[in-house]
């Protein structure tokens, strides 16, 4: 990992001079052993769309593929000053969520503050974001599971009780 980390490094280091532009690093942070699965593959490559979708044209794409985990380097025609204004627009959005009454409850709070504490590096307010609806997406679906036992659980208790009256 630790060479990934210095090659990276390496790599915008290289970038930032052959382009004298903002470089955008996009990778995820994966827990475990394996650093590359269908399905973070699918998460990265959403979140490769998602950048591409949010910039300019880009001057310079290169995608890597390592056992390591997937990352994406990026410039883009824009001066710091512009990819400064598009991070500070970033950080008021989450601050405006942050404050509604509806994102009080530390459930919705605390991952939009995870979020607001990595606006540093776009790459990290991405991994944040996907890591949160991954959760979200997760609870929803247990949910689900819950919702269909306790339907069944009805139907047997009115069941119990139809043949009780009987």
């Amino acid at each position: 990992m630790l060479s990934a980390r210095e090659r990276r490094a390496e790599k915008q280091r290289a970038l930032t001079e052959q382009f004298a532009r903002p470089v955008v690093c996009f990778t995820m942070n994966i827990a475990g052993e394996v650093k590359r699965t269908p399905l973070t593959e699918l998460a990265f490559f959403e979140g490769v769309r998602r950048i591409e979708a949010a910039m300019p044209s880009a001057l310079f794409r290169e995608i890597w593929r390592e056992k390591t985990g997937c990352e994406a380097f990026f410039v883009f025609d824009e001066n710091a000053e512009e990819t400064k204004r598009r991070k500070e627009k970033t950080e008021a959005q989450l601050n405006l969520l942050v404050r509604k009454d509806s994102y009080q409850d530390d459930y919705y709070r605390k991952p939009l503050e995870a979020m607001l504490s990595v606006t540093q590096k776009a790459e990290l307010v991405l991994a944040q974001l996907y890591t949160t609806v991954q959760s979200y997406d997760s609870q929803l679906a247990k949910l689900e599971v819950d919702i269909s036992v306790i339907g069944q659980e009805k139907e047997r208790i009115e069941g119990l009780l139809e043949d009780y009256i009987k």
